[in-house]
């Protein structure tokens, strides 16, 4: 939000939403991001997707 007399910016509901999510660490899978489909298909077979993803 911004305070519309001093143009003071606040970040507090981002803050607030982040730590209010549920989130949770999967031994096995987070380690690693999905690759993009579009490099595994450019890759002509050189690459397979992520196991778990």
């Amino acid at each position: 939000t911004v305070d519309p007399k001093t143009g003071k910016v606040t970040y507090t509901s981002l803050t607030d939403r982040f730590f209010s999510e549920n989130r949770s660490f999967k031994a096995g899978k987070n380690e690693l991001w999905p690759i993009p489909q579009a490099v595994i298909d450019n890759s002509k077979g050189t690459l397979k997707q992520n196991v778990g993803y």
